[in-house]
């Protein structure tokens, strides 16, 4: 999950913004694919940094 999320955060400048375990899934090989980019942001995009989105029990 971080890999992955390192990799959104610094290759493709996107921000997810809704990490939960029903956004995550396992492949047959046993890798983590994140999913569900609905609430996604571009990094690059500030206004919507500081807006609040999520699933309430997953923020932190």
């Amino acid at each position: 999950v971080l890999q992955g999320l390192v990799h959104l955060h610094n290759e493709r400048r996107v921000i997810h913004r809704d990490i939960k375990p029903s956004n995550l899934l396992v492949n047959q090989k046993g890798e983590v694919k994140i999913t569900d980019f609905g609430v996604s942001a571009v990094a690059s995009s500030m206004g919507q940094r500081d807006t609040f989105v999520g699933t309430y029990n997953y923020m932190a």
